[in-house]
């Protein structure tokens, strides 16, 4: 991309889809997303997206609770639409990047994934992310987002510590961009699985307190957003199922 047109998608925050470079996929063309966030919850007819009122402004960046958790955030309906959309694409093992390089590592990441464009999701997910990433104070420039991420962890599934934050450039895909925001959407019961928790690392190395785990990831249709810079894990899934969708959010690089 040349510099003009990528100064222009970042002014106009024309956030669409890249295709991952983890995945092997090839870039699919960006499309837009709404300018600005509605002021109040908005509603298709495959599910509500709230926007919750104690967002909408921060002082500074909450470098204490650099996470926002938003429990049973979508509906039944709208994840009901996500889990159609994967069943129609071919699930493949999960890469990890280690020592510089994409590749099937078992032992660092045992999942399936597939990758979807869902421009009806974008398109709900744009104002309420908009508005987490004012709210939280990150404020963050945002310009593009990768194609989302189904995943399926089966028994003995995990993802170890690790950061989806990658160096621009590393990502043939990217135009130079870098990860500044991760998401998760949880599209099952906790119930229907063992293990498979979600952790974060961040704090005073010597915290007692540095790790924090997401219980409300077993709720389904809660969504988790935070910088992709924070390391995270999925512990080892033990009985049943675990299904999430993930996506990461680009933008120039940090300054």
């Amino acid at each position: 991309m040349r510099a003009r047109q990528l100064e222009k998608t970042v002014r106009t925050w024309s956030l669409g889809w890249l295709g991952s470079g983890l995945g092997g996929m090839t870039r699919l063309p960006v499309s837009p997303w709404a300018a600005n966030p509605p002021n109040r919850g908005s509603s298709t007819a495959s599910g509500r997206v709230r926007l919750y009122g104690d967002i909408q402004q921060a002082p500074a960046m909450i470098l204490r609770e650099p996470i926002r958790t938003l429990p049973g955030q979508f509906d039944q309906a709208l994840l009901s639409r996500i889990e159609q959309a994967a069943s129609r694409a071919t699930l493949q093992a999960a890469h990890a990047y280690m020592a510089g390089e994409t590749g099937v590592h078992r032992g660092e990441r045992d999942a399936q994934v597939c990758y979807l464009q869902l421009d009806w999701l974008t398109a709900l997910l744009k104002p309420l992310i908009d508005t987490i990433n004012r709210g939280m104070g990150w404020n963050f420039s945002l310009t593009c987002m990768e194609q989302l991420q189904y995943g399926v962890y089966g028994p003995s599934g995990h993802h170890g510590w690790h950061a989806d934050q990658l160096l621009p450039g590393t990502e043939p895909t990217n135009a130079g961009l870098q990860r500044k925001l991760s998401f998760i959407i949880s599209l099952n019961e906790g119930a229907d699985y063992e293990g498979g928790d979600f952790e974060l690392e961040y704090g005073h190395p010597e915290s007692l307190e540095r790790r924090r785990r997401v219980p409300e990831l077993r709720q389904p249709g809660t969504l988790v957003v935070f910088p992709s810079f924070i390391y995270h894990r999925v512990l080892p899934v033990t009985r049943g199922e675990r299904r999430t969708l993930v996506g990461f959010i680009c933008g120039p690089p940090f300054r």
